[in-house]
């Protein structure tokens, strides 16, 4: 019972990043306008997204998993400061509320 606890509470970061991947390919047009008025290039989304992609499917796998959090956490870092900089400080915030939640991933 307490093992299945566990594992249940270690997928939580993994269905966050699912969650952030489809923000990354659902094509949202509002999303794409705030990247555009921030100074990025049009379609800079997709690197990142395939970065989360990599991200999920790393800590959907226990094998991996410690590779799943390092890539997640550089990626949440990155919003962060991103968000930060652009003062957007509510969003940072459940940045870091998401980063939070990497350490129940590892073993």
């Amino acid at each position: 019972m307490q093992n299945d606890i566990v594992t249940l509470l270690s997928l939580v970061p993994a269905a966050i990043f699912a969650a952030a991947t489809f923000l990354y390919f659902a094509d949202l047009q509002d999303f794409q306008r705030l990247l555009a008025d921030w100074g990025y290039a049009p379609r800079s989304h997709v690197p990142i997204g395939g970065l989360t992609v990599v991200a999920t499917a790393a800590l959907a796998v226990p094998q991996i998993r410690v590779w799943g959090v390092i890539v997640a956490a550089l990626l949440l870092v990155t919003a962060a400061v991103v968000l930060v900089q652009h003062r957007r400080y509510h969003y940072a915030l459940w940045g870091a509320l998401a980063l939070a939640t990497l350490p129940l991933a590892l073993p």
